[in-house]
C-alpha cells in the first residue's frame, strides 16, 4: 500500500495546539537540532476547568479562577494525565492572589512523573509569598520528570476556610527540540503492515538523516518513534483503526508540522501478538481463540499497605483526611466525599503479574448502600478503566478483588464510591500474584481463520520448549520458510561505509580463526544460530567480497593496460637496438 503526499512545508505550528502566531524564529543554534515550543494547554478558567480537576470541597472555581481553600487539611486541583515525554523541557506560568495567608502557610506545585509526585516550587507566607496581589510566576520542568503519564497538581495548607489562593491564566508550554532538515520524505509504503509491528519505508528523502515520527490512532496521543535509514517501525496497532503520521522539522527558521498520510490496519486475529477483541490474553480466550491456559503455583508478594496511621503516604489526597470514626485498626482511617476518586499517588510495574489482590475495608457514614469501583489508568487509551466493582450493604465491610489482566509497568489505581456521604477506608493492600502457566492440551484439528493454531508456546518432541514459542527436537521438513528480518546491509554500498582492508582481514582471521562478525565453531555449538541474523551477516560477507572484487578488477584491468604500454615500449626498443646492430 502505498500513499502519496504533498508535504505541507510552509506551516508555522508546531503539533498540539501552537497557533500561527506563536511560530518560533531560527533560535541561532548552529547544531542540527534546534528548539521549538509548543503551546500545551492555557486557560483562563472563564469557561469551565479544561484540563484541570477539582480536587475537593475546597477546590472550587469562583469569578473565573480557580479558588483554593484550607481548612486543616490539603485541597487540591490537579491536571488530567498529559503525554509529555516528547518534550525537552516545559514551562508552567501563571498567576496567583492569596488572601488571609498567616505567616508559614504555604501552597505548592508539583508534578507526577510517572512514578510519584515531586515538589516542583513552594511559596510561603514569610518567605516567597505575596499577599493581596495579583503575581504572575513561572516554574521550569526539566526532562527527568517528563513521562507519557505527566500530571501537575497545586495544593497547600492552611487554618481557615477564610484563607484563598486565586489561580489564573494557567499556560502550559512544552519546548523540544527539532531537525535542523528541509528534505523530508513525500511518500511512505507499508512493507509489513501488522498489528503487533509494522514497518513503514520512506521515499524522496535524504536517508542518512534520522527523522522523529509521530503516530497516532486518529482522535488520540501522538506516539513517538523514529524514521531510520528510511524505515520506521510501529507497535502495538489497533485494529480496524486508521492511524495518521506526522514529522516535525526546521528549516530556514521555521518549526512546521508535516503531515505524510494514513494508513488503515487490518482486523483482530487470533494470531497478531496483541490483546484485542475479547481475547482474555495474548491471542488466546473469548469467544474466537484458543483457551489461555489455567494458573497454578501462585506466588503472592505485598506490594502496598497503608492503614493511614500517619500520612496518606502512597495514596493521593482529595479531599481527604485522616479520621478516627471509622478505623478498622489502629486509630486512623481516612475519609473522602461522595463519588470523588481517590487516586494511587505511587505508580507499580506490574507486568510479571498475573494477576493483582486489591483489599481495603469501607464504610460510609450513612449507612445507606453503595457501590465501590476500582479502576487503573489504561496506557493505550490514557483513560481511566473500571477493573472491579463491589456492592455495599448498609454496614460496609471488606472490598477484596482478584483482577487477572495484563498489567503495566508504571500501572496506577483509583478508588472511587458511588454515594453522596463521607466514605471511610481503611487498611488498603495491594497484592501482585505471580503463577505458573499450564497450556491448554492441542485442540486437535481446531482450525481459526483457515490457520491451525495454539496459543502459547509448542514443543514437538521436547518436554518444555522454554523461552521459544516453537521448539523441536528433530528436523524440519518445508517448502519455504519466510524469517522476517530488519537492518538489511545495503548500507555497505552507501558512499560512506568504510570497506575493510584485506590485510585487516587477514590479521583478524590469524588472530580469532573465523571471520570478524560470524560467530565461533564453539559459539555455534553452543548456542546455534539466527537464521536470519545469519543472513544478514552473510550477505553483508558478500557485498564487501563483491565490491573488493570491483576493486581488485579495477587494479588488475589497470596492470594489463600498464603491461601492455610496456610491452609496446620495450618492442619499441628492441626494434632500435637491431637497427643499431646492423
Amino acid at each position: 500500500m502505498k500513499i502519496l503526499n504533498s508535504l505541507l512545508i510552509g506551516l508555522l505550528f508546531c503539533p498540539w495546539g501552537l497557533n500561527a502566531q506563536d511560530s518560533l524564529e531560527d533560535s541561532g543554534l548552529d547544531s542540527q537540532l534546534q528548539t521549538c515550543d509548543t503551546q500545551i494547554d492555557y486557560n483562563n478558567f472563564s469557561s469551565g476547568w479544561g484540563i484541570w480537576k477539582d480536587g475537593g470541597t475546597y477546590s472550587d472555581l469562583y469569578n473565573g479562577s480557580i479558588r483554593l481553600r484550607y481548612r486543616y487539611n490539603t485541597s487540591s486541583t490537579t491536571t488530567q494525565p498529559l503525554d509529555l515525554s516528547v518534550y525537552e523541557s516545559v514551562e508552567i506560568q501563571f498567576r496567583y492572589y492569596a488572601y488571609g495567608y498567616d505567616s508559614g502557610e504555604f501552597f505548592q506545585l508539583r508534578v507526577f512523573d510517572g512514578e510519584k509526585y515531586v515538589e516542583l516550587a513552594r511559596w510561603t507566607r514569610g518567605t516567597n509569598l505575596s499577599v493581596n496581589t495579583w503575581i504572575t510566576q513561572t516554574v521550569q520542568v526539566p526532562k527527568s520528570l517528563l513521562s507519557s503519564k505527566t500530571r501537575f497538581r497545586f495544593l497547600g495548607r492552611a487554618n481557615s476556610t477564610s484563607e484563598y489562593v486565586y489561580l489564573d491564566d494557567i499556560k502550559i508550554t512544552g519546548f523540544k527540540d527539532a531537525p535542523v532538515v528541509c528534505s523530508i520524505p513525500t511518500a511512505f509504503e507499508t512493507t509489513s503492515l501488522k498489528l503487533s509491528k509494522t514497518t513503514l519505508s520512506f521515499e524522496n528523502y535524504d536517508s542518512s538523516v534520522s527523522l522523529p515520527l509521530y503516530y497516532r490512532k486518529v482522535g488520540t496521543d501522538w506516539t513517538t518513534t523514529e524514521i531510520s535509514q528510511g524505515r520506521a517501525v510501529l507497535e502495538n496497532l489497533e485494529a480496524e483503526s486508521t492511524y495518521e503520521l506526522m514529522i516535525e522539522t526546521i528549516c530556514n527558521g521555521i518549526c512546521s508540522q508535516n503531515t505524510l498520510g494514513t494508513f488503515t490496519t487490518p482486523p483482530a486475529t487470533c494470531h497478531d501478538g496483541i490483546q484485542n477483541g475479547d481475547e482474555t490474553g495474548i491471542d488466546c480466550g473469548g469467544s474466537s481463540c484458543q483457551s489461555c491456559g489455567t494458573l497454578t503455583n501462585c506466588q503472592e508478594t505485598l506490594i502496598a499497605f497503608e492503614d493511614f496511621e500517619g500520612e496518606t503516604n502512597i495514596w493521593a489526597q482529595y479531599n481527604a483526611t485522616n479520621n478516627t470514626t471509622y478505623a478498622s485498626s489502629g486509630t486512623y482511617s481516612l475519609s473522602f466525599y461522595g463519588s470523588r476518586e481517590f487516586e494511587c499517588q505511587t505508580s507499580f510495574n506490574l507486568t510479571g503479574a498475573d494477576k493483582t489482590k486489591i483489599k481495603f475495608h469501607y464504610v460510609n457514614s450513612s449507612s445507606i448502600e453503595a457501590t465501590i469501583f476500582l479502576s487503573i489508568l489504561n496506557q493505550e487509551t490514557n483513560t481511566w478503566e473500571v477493573i472491579a466493582q463491589q456492592g455495599f450493604g448498609t454496614t460496609g465491610g471488606w472490598f477484596e478483588q482478584e483482577v487477572q489482566r495484563n498489567f503495566y509497568s508504571n500501572t496506577v489505581f483509583r478508588i472511587r464510591a458511588s454515594v453522596s456521604t463521607y466514605s471511610y477506608i481503611d487498611d488498603v493492600s495491594i497484592t501482585s500474584v505471580e503463577c505458573d502457566k499450564v497450556a491448554p492440551q492441542w485442540a486437535g484439528s481446531r482450525t481459526l481463520d483457515s490457520t491451525l493454531y495454539r496459543s502459547g508456546a509448542v514443543g514437538i518432541g521436547i518436554p518444555d520448549p522454554g523461552t521459544y514459542k516453537l521448539a523441536v527436537n528433530g528436523d524440519i521438513k518445508a517448502r519455504k520458510v519466510r524469517v522476517e528480518q530488519e537492518g538489511w546491509p545495503d548500507y555497505v554500498f552507501t558512499p560512506d561505509y568504510q570497506l575493510p582492508e584485506l590485510p585487516a582481514i587477514e590479521q583478524y582471521i590469524q588472530q580469532n580463526g573465523h571471520l570478524e562478525n560470524i560467530p565461533s565453531a564453539e559459539e555455534v555449538a553452543a548456542q546455534g544460530i539466527d537464521l536470519g541474523e545469519m543472513d544478514k551477516r552473510l550477505l553483508e560477507k558478500i557485498e564487501q567480497l563483491t565490491l573488493l572484487m570491483i576493486q581488485m578488477d579495477k587494479e588488475v584491468k589497470a596492470l594489463r593496460k600498464e603491461n601492455q604500454a610496456l610491452g609496446k615500449e620495450n618492442k619499441t626498443i628492441k626494434d632500435r637496438l637491431k637497427k643499431l646492430e646492423h
